[in-house]
């Protein structure tokens, strides 16, 4: 691509879409301690009703297994929603990991000679692996918050049945 193609309008609008991304990032991760801890109080409390197992009717362990094991799978999710994969960008001059990959001689040179061509083009990618990382981040996360839906009805059941029969 040529200098032209550059224009500043052009420009603006990718360092507004790549901030839009970052908040985007931000705003799934800020959605992840909540249903984390539901995930979390909801297995707490199945294990603090629990008791020994030789007491549990059939109905009960059906409806223990039924509310934790998508608990346990929303865990993964949200493990998997926390630590997206960061890999690519090594020789970025936006990305952070890009960024400390070099020496700090390396990267002041670096930015010294960068170009609008090479700036446009490194800014343009940093957009689209921002949105393919917030893109992973909320898909997780939808499929966690799933999980805690799906795991909310047997878990009551769940509790109920444990609860009943504590000693």
């Amino acid at each position: 691509m040529d200098e032209q193609a550059h224009s500043t309008d052009n420009l603006e609008w990718l360092e507004k879409t790549f901030a839009r991304h970052l908040q985007w990032i931000t705003a799934a991760d800020s959605k992840l301690a909540p249903i984390l801890a539901m995930h979390t109080a909801m297995l707490g409390i199945l294990a603090t009703v629990a008791h020994s197992v030789t007491d549990w009717t059939f109905a009960a362990a059906l409806v223990a297994i039924l509310s934790v094991t998508p608990l346990l799978v929303g865990l993964v999710m949200l493990l998997f929603c926390a630590f997206p994969r960061m890999t690519g960008a090594e020789r970025s001059l936006v990305y952070f990991r890009g960024i400390t990959s070099q020496s700090e001689t390396a990267f002041i040179c670096a930015v010294c000679e960068m170009t609008t061509d090479d700036y446009f083009n490194d800014l343009a990618r940093q957009c689209y692996r921002t949105a393919a990382i917030a893109d992973a981040k909320f898909r997780w996360l939808r499929r966690a918050i799933i999980a805690l839906f799906v795991s909310i009805l047997p878990w009551i059941l769940a509790v109920y049945q444990l609860y009943e029969r504590k000693p």
